[in-house]
C-alpha cells in the first residue's frame, strides 16, 4: 500500500476504464473515445465508500458474524486490511476526479485563450524587454512542465505493468478460491471456510482493479495538465514571434527592472530580520541547554540504582535537548547566510546585469559594450559556481535529514524523541531554503543564457564598421590584459611620512618587456663602448690586440651586472623578488653554479696577479701553448700545433703552472752533439761556439757555451748552451735546425766525423767453425 500513495498522483497510467477491468497480460488499452461520465463515477465511488465504511463500522462494532472455523487471526486481519485499502484507494479516486475537474478547466481556458489572443492590443511598437522577458519565463515554465509530465510517463508505464502483474495473479487466486468452493461439501464447516476465503480473494482481485481505475484517472488528468501545457507553450510561443524584431530596452525598462528587485530585496529584508530576532532566541536557547547538560553532568553521583536510572535517563534527555538545540541554531545560522546572500550579494549582481544589458543594447562605444560582455560573462561564472556550492549544500542537508530521521525513529517512546523532531524540522526547513537559493539561482542563470542569445542574434546584425570596430577593441582589451598580466607579485617597504609602509607590487607582462627591451638596448649601447674602448687601447696605450679584446669582455661582463641593476631600479623591481629562487630551487642552481662562479672569480684574481697574461708561454695540465684569451668561465691556450684547449681559470691557482714568459721572453735551449772518439776536443768546442754565435738570433750575452756531457758507447757527447728571445715555437724549431746544419757542415769542413752507433764482433778461431749444407726443398720442408 506505500506504493499506492505514489501511485495516485503520478500521471503516466495507461488509458484503462473506470470500473475494475478484466486484467490480461500486457498492456490493456481504451480507445480514446470512451464516453467517460465524471459524475456517474462520482456517485459509484461515493456509494462503494459507504457501503465499506459501514462494512468496517459493523466489523468493528461486532454486528458482522464472526468468521467460520478454519479462519485464521492473519486471514482475517489481511481482510480488514483489504477494506482499509479499498476506502483509502477510492478517496483517492475522488481526490484524482476533483483534480481531474480542474485540470479540464485549465485546458479549456488555456484553449480558449489561445482562440482568442489576436495580438498586444493596446502596446505599442517597439514592445518592452520586460514584456519579452516575461514571455520566455512562461515559455520556459510551461515547456519544464510539459517535459515533467512526458517523462513521468515511461516511469508510471512499469509501475502499471507490475500493477497488471498483481492484478492477474489476484483474479487467479479468485479462481482457485471459488473452484476450491465448487469442490467443498457443501453445509460444512470447510465449505464456510472455502467460501469466505473466495469473498476474501475477490476483494482483494476488486482492490486490484480499482487500483488500476485509480490509474485510469491519474492518466486522463495528466493528459489533460499536458494539453494544458502544450496549449499554453504553443500561445507564449506565438507571442515571442510576434515580439521578435520589435524589442527595445530603455533606462524606464531597467528602473522598473531594478524597482521589481527592490520589492523582492525588501520582503527578503524582512524575513531576514525575522531570522536575526529569532536566532538570538535559538542561540539563548542553546546556552541554557549547554549549562544545564554542565550542571547535570557536574552533580553528585547517585548511588541508588532506581536514582541511576533516573539520572541516566534524565542525562540523556538534556544530551537530545542540546543536540536538537545546537541542530536548530546552525540550521537557523546558514539559513540566514543564504538569506543574507540573497539579500545583498545576489541582488547586486542582478541589478547590475540590467544595467550591463542595457550598456551592451544601446551603448555606441564598442568598447563599453564589449567590457559589459565581460562583466556579465564574469557573473555568468560566479552564478554558476553559486549554484554548484548550493547543489552541495542541499546535498549535504538531505543526508543530516536522513540521519536526523533515524535519530526520530529510533527515539520512539522516548522523552528525547520531542527534541529529535525539533531538530529534524530545523533541518527540513533549512532543505526549503536551499531548495530556494537553488531555484532562484537556476533561474537568473537561465534568464542570463537567454540574455547571451539576444546578444548573439544582435551580433549577427552589426554593420562592418561595427564588426571591424568591436574586433578592435577585443584587440586592445585582449593585448592590454596580457600587458597588465601579473606573473607574481612580492611585498616592497617604502617610507611614508617617516613611517616604513609594506605595500603588495606586481610584476606584470608588460614591465618585463619594458625592463627587456631596456636590457637590450643598454647591452648594444654597452657593447659599442666596449669596442671604442678596447680600440683606444690598443691604438693609443700600446695593449695588445688579444689583451684589449680581454679586457673589452671583462668590461662587457661587469657591464651587464651594472646595467640589469639599474634596470631594475628603473624599473621599480627590488632584488628581493628573486627571493623565490632561494631554498630547493638555490640548492640545485648552486651545485650548477659553484664551477661557474669558482672559475669566474679565478679569472678575477688571474687578471689581477697577472701571473698569466694573454700571449704568454704557459705549461699546464700537459698543454703548452700561448694564452690567446683569459675569458669569463675558461682561458685559452693555443698550442704550438695550432690546436686550441680551453683551460679553465680555477686551474691557474689550484695545479702547477709553467710561465716560460713570465718575467722574460728569453729562453735557454741546447743541443747535444756526438762526434767520433779520437776527435780533436778542443776544435771541437770552439766550432760548436762558434756556429751559435754566428747565428742572428742567438743572443751573445749570456755567451753561448759547450760542455762535455758524456763519454757514450759509441761517441763523446758534447751540449751546446745559447740564449735567444723566444717568439713562437715555428721560430725556435727553424733555430734549432738553422744551428745543426751549421754545425753538421763545421765538423765536416774540419774532418771531425760525426759518431753513430757501431758495435765490433770478435769471433773464436780457436775452434773449427762447423758449416752445414741444406738444401732448398729441406729448408722448405
Amino acid at each position: 500500500m506505500l506504493l499506492l500513495g505514489s501511485l495516485l498522483p503520478c500521471a503516466a497510467w495507461a488509458q484503462i476504464s473506470l470500473h475494475p477491468p478484466a486484467v490480461e497480460k500486457g498492456k490493456a488499452q481504451v480507445s480514446a473515445e470512451q464516453k467517460f461520465d465524471p459524475e456517474a463515477a462520482r456517485a459509484r465511488i461515493e456509494n462503494e465508500l459507504k457501503q465499506l465504511r459501514a462494512l468496517l463500522g459493523r466489523i468493528h462494532s461486532g454486528g458482522e458474524p464472526p468468521p467460520p472455523s478454519g479462519i485464521k487471526p492473519a486471514e482475517l486481519a489481511e481482510a480488514r486490511k483489504t477494506y482499509a485499502a479499498l476506502i483509502f484507494v477510492f478517496e483517492g479516486q475522488l481526490e484524482a476526479l476533483r483534480d481531474l475537474g480542474q485540470s479540464t478547466k485549465l485546458r479549456q481556458a488555456a484553449e480558449k485563450a489561445s482562440a482568442q489572443w489576436a495580438g498586444f492590443s493596446g502596446k505599442q511598437k517597439p514592445y518592452s524587454i520586460l514584456l519579452k522577458d516575461e514571455t520566455q519565463e512562461e515559455i520556459d515554465n510551461y515547456r519544464s512542465a510539459a517535459a515533467l509530465l512526458e517523462s513521468s510517463r515511461g516511469v508510471m508505464s512499469v509501475e502499471l505493468d507490475r500493477f497488471r502483474d498483481k492484478a492477474t495473479a489476484a483474479q487467479e487466486a479468485a479462481r482457485r478460491a471459488a473452484a476450491a468452493v465448487e469442490g467443498a461439501a457443501k453445509g460444512g464447516d470447510a465449505y464456510a471456510a472455502a467460501t469466505w476465503r473466495r469473498d476474501a480473494a475477490r476483494e482483494q482481485a476488486r482492490l486490484a482493479g480499482e487500483i488500476l481505475a485509480a490509474g485510469a484517472l491519474a492518466t486522463r488528468n495528466s493528459q489533460e495538465k499536458l494539453a494544458a501545457a502544450r496549449t499554453q507553450l504553443q500561445l507564449a510561443e506565438r507571442k515571442y514571434a510576434d515580439l521578435a524584431g520589435h524589442v527595445a530596452i530603455t533606462q524606464a525598462d531597467v528602473e522598473e527592472a531594478r524597482r521589481r528587485l527592490e520589492i523582492q530585496r525588501d520582503h527578503r529584508q524582512k524575513e531576514l530580520q525575522s531570522l536575526l530576532e529569532l536566532s538570538r532566541s535559538r542561540l539563548w536557547e542553546r546556552d541554557v541547554a549547554a549549562q544545564d547538560l554542565a550542571a547535570l553532568h557536574a552533580g553528585d553521583k547517585q548511588t541508588d540504582k532506581a536514582l541511576q536510572q533516573a539520572q541516566a535517563q534524565a542525562l540523556e534527555l538534556d544530551e537530545a535537548r542540546l543536540r536538537a538545540a545546537d541542530v536548530r541554531a546552525h540550521s537557523l545560522g546558514q539559513r540566514i547566510r543564504v538569506l543574507n546572500g540573497l539579500v545583498n550579494l545576489y541582488h547586486d549582481m542582478t541589478v547590475a546585469s540590467w544595467q550591463l544589458r542595457y550598456t551592451i543594447h544601446t551603448s555606441a562605444d564598442a568598447g563599453a559594450r564589449q567590457k559589459a560582455r565581460q562583466q556579465l560573462a564574469e557573473t555568468v561564472s560566479y552564478l554558476k559556481a553559486w549554484s554548484s556550492r548550493a547543489t552541495i549544500q542541499l546535498r549535504a542537508a538531505r543526508l543530516s535529514i536522513g540521519e536526523q530521521d533515524q535519530r526520530v525513529q529510533a527515539a520512539v517512546d522516548s522523552p528525547a524523541q520531542r527534541h529529535e523532531r525539533e531538530a529534524l524540522d530545523a533541518l527540513r526547513q533549512l532543505e526549503g531554503a536551499l531548495e530556494r537559493q537553488q531555484t532562484i539561482v537556476s533561474h537568473r542563470l537561465a534568464s542570463l543564457g537567454h540574455w547571451e542569445q539576444e546578444f548573439d542574434e544582435a551580433l549577427r546584425k552589426r554593420s562592418l564598421h561595427d564588426i571591424a570596430a568591436q574586433l578592435w577593441e577585443r584587440l586592445s582589451v585582449g593585448v592590454q590584459h596580457v600587458w597588465d598580466y601579473e606573473l607574481l607579485t612580492f611585498e616592497d617597504k617604502v617610507e611614508v611620512g617617516g613611517k616604513v609602509v609594506t605595500t603588495s607590487r606586481g610584476i606584470t607582462v608588460g614591465k618585463s618587456i619594458g625592463v627587456i627591451v631596456l636590457f637590450l638596448l643598454g647591452l648594444r649601447l654597452l657593447a659599442f663602448s666596449s669596442r671604442c674602448c678596447e680600440k683606444l687601447l690598443v691604438r693609443r696605450f700600446g695593449v695588445g690586440e688579444e689583451q684589449g679584446k680581454t679586457m673589452r669582455r671583462w668590461v662587457n661582463v661587469f657591464g651587464m651586472l651594472v646595467l640589469l641593476l639599474v634596470t631594475l631600479n628603473i624599473a621599480r623591481i627590488p632584488l628581493t623578488v628573486f627571493a623565490f629562487a632561494g631554498g630547493a630551487l638555490a640548492i640545485g642552481v648552486g651545485f650548477g653554479m659553484q664551477t661557474l662562479i669558482r672559475n669566474l672569480i679565478s679569472g678575477i684574481f688571474v687578471l689581477m696577479e697577472r701571473q698569466v697574461r694573454v700571449g704568454d708561454v704557459v705549461q699546464v695540465e700537459g698543454v703548452t701553448g700561448i694564452v690567446s684569451a683569459i675569458n669569463i668561465r675558461s682561458s685559452t691556450v693555443r698550442g704550438f700545433d695550432g690546436v686550441e684547449s680551453m683551460v679553465p681559470n680555477s686551474i691557474f691557482l689550484e695545479q702547477k703552472v709553467t710561465n716560460w714568459t713570465l718575467t722574460s721572453p728569453r729562453l735557454r735551449r741546447d743541443i747535444s752533439v756526438g762526434v767520433a772518439y779520437g776527435s780533436p776536443m778542443r776544435e771541437v768546442e770552439a766550432i760548436l761556439v762558434q756556429c751559435a754565435r754566428a747565428h742572428r738570433e742567438v743572443l751573445q750575452q749570456p755567451q753561448p757555451w759547450v760542455a762535455l756531457d758524456d763519454f757514450g758507447d759509441d761517441a763523446l757527447v758534447y751540449k751546446l748552451f745559447f740564449w735567444l728571445n723566444f717568439a713562437s715555437d715555428e721560430d725556435l724549431q727553424r733555430i734549432l735546425g738553422e744551428i745543426r746544419s751549421a754545425i753538421g757542415t763545421r765538423l765536416a769542413e774540419a774532418g771531425v766525423s760525426i759518431a753513430f752507433p757501431q758495435r765490433d764482433v770478435h769471433i773464436d778461431a780457436a775452434k773449427a767453425l762447423r758449416v752445414e749444407v741444406v738444401s732448398s726443398a729441406a729448408g722448405a720442408a
